[in-house]
């Protein structure tokens, strides 16, 4: 009712029976609960941050994959909500990480079982660290950190895709890890994907890295 009388209008109401309401009588229910993301942080389902953070991940600014996200999804997002949703999603994949990688090390003497007979082949894996700026400084009022990636994977997953040595191989199964800190604390994250891709089940382990690395 208005001042000027009554003025219809027309919506569709969202509802849901409750499973305690015997009458089964709806009740009316706001969409973002009905779509479960009222609990979510950025009022997005949980497909839609990993498909913001991917994006995130694998283009070179912010802006860009803003940009992607438009023409190929269709999502009309800021650039700053990008950067938010690809922090926090990133953090929880880093936390998940860190808690396997603690638990591994903690069961570390029972991760490899030496009286099974190896398998015959290699496991290896690659170490290595390249230097990045970044916004925050540390004690020494430097913003240079060094990023640090590992590889892992075995030869049994290694296919040759020709005879001459140009065709090249392609590796089906590997795993990655990057991780920026200390080289002790990488250490736990590269021994769990190594124990992914099973180490200490072949006859050899072989590791790539440079002096800093391997010491």
């Amino acid at each position: 009712m208005t001042l000027n009388g009554i003025l219809s209008i027309k919506r569709t109401m969202l509802s849901r029976t409750l499973p305690y309401n015997k009458e089964e009588n709806p009740e009316i229910v706001p969409l973002d609960e009905l779509l479960g993301i009222d609990i979510l942080p950025f009022k997005m389902t949980k497909l839609v941050m990993l498909e913001v953070a991917y994006m995130a991940q694998m283009l070179s600014s912010y802006e860009e994959a803003t940009e992607e996200l438009r023409k190929k999804l269709g999502y009309e997002i800021s650039r700053t909500l990008v950067r938010k949703v690809a922090i926090f999603v990133g953090n929880l994949a880093y936390q998940n990480d860190l808690k396997k990688a603690l638990e591994t090390e903690k069961n570390m003497v029972n991760s490899i079982d030496e009286s099974k007979e190896k398998i015959e082949g290699e496991l290896y894996i690659l170490v290595d660290g390249a230097a990045l700026n970044t916004r925050i400084q540390d004690k020494n009022g430097s913003t240079w950190r060094e990023n640090k990636l590992g590889m892992s994977f075995a030869s049994v997953n290694i296919i040759k895709r020709g005879l001459s040595e140009k065709s090249g191989n392609i590796i089906t199964k590997k795993e990655y890890t990057a991780f920026i800190g200390s080289a002790e604390e990488f250490a736990k994250f590269v021994y769990q994907i190594a124990i992914n891709q099973g180490y200490g089940k072949y006859e050899t382990t072989i590791l790539l890295g440079d002096r800093s690395y391997l010491d």
